[in-house]
């Protein structure tokens, strides 16, 4: 198990594993039905921001989250992980501006994309829900259909989409 506080907050888990994946546990019976879960932990601590393999100690712990004093064969293991850039899913909003020609009336909005995944750093990111896609009016008269760029809040390093479309029904 690799915590958030052994991961740069730039980036995020995308695979992990352990070599070798089984160990021998000795102990007293009282202390092996106690075990509710054995976890490898990285012995060099810092903060992960690329692929990395590196040792792991064992640590047998209870439901409660006591540790065991039991005997693991082995002790320590390789703990690989993969990692790929921080991302969440956020919703989108519209915001319409200007105005369609001839006094005409927007019937409805409807976009290709109503979420989006935003890319940063995890803190940044927090405060995030939702980004805006600024649909401009001016110069429509008909039904019509056109890209829309969305806005981007500062602390936002990339979009996916990057932008969308927007089915404009004109009354």
């Amino acid at each position: 198990d690799v915590s958030n506080n052994d991961l740069n907050s730039n980036y995020k888990i995308s695979e992990q594993s352990v070599s070798p994946d089984t160990v021998k546990v000795t102990g007293g019976q009282k202390q092996l039905d106690k075990i509710a879960y054995l976890k490898a932990t990285y012995k060099n601590k810092s903060k992960v921001s690329k692929d990395t393999t590196d040792v792991a100690k064992i640590t047998a712990f209870d439901r409660n989250l006591n540790k065991i004093d039991v005997s693991i064969d082995p002790n320590e293991v390789n703990l690989s992980v993969k990692v790929e850039d921080y991302s969440k899913k956020v919703k989108v909003k519209m915001k319409s501006v200007g105005s369609l020609s001839n006094g005409q009336e927007v019937k409805d909005i409807k976009l290709d994309d109503n979420e989006v995944e935003i890319y940063g750093n995890k803190d940044d990111l927090d405060d995030i829900d939702e980004i805006t896609a600024r649909i401009n009016l001016d110069g429509v008269s008909d039904t019509t259909e056109k890209k829309v760029d969305f806005q981007v809040p500062d602390k936002v390093t990339k979009v996916s989409p990057k932008d969308t479309t927007a089915k404009i029904t004109v009354k």
